[in-house]
């Protein structure tokens, strides 16, 4: 079961979905209710990173159930 939700910084006038950044908001909006029983995978720009795993803390959600793959780009 994979639910894929886009979230585009900039977005075209019709656009229907999530526009901005990943934030506490947005992810309480997707995430389901039961949403402590999972494990989060966090890969990308350490910025987008920081930032999620700041979002999932405030939702409760415990660090030792968030993953992190930090990358820099050379």
């Amino acid at each position: 079961n994979l639910h894929v939700i886009h979230i585009l910084q900039t977005t075209p006038p019709d656009w229907p979905g999530e526009n901005g950044f990943v934030t506490t908001d947005v992810l309480a909006r997707h995430l389901p209710v039961e949403r402590m029983q999972y494990e989060y995978f966090i890969c990308g720009p350490p910025v987008m990173m920081n930032a999620v795993e700041t979002a999932l803390g405030q939702l409760g959600i415990p660090l030792a159930q968030i993953q992190l793959e930090v990358f820099n780009l050379v």
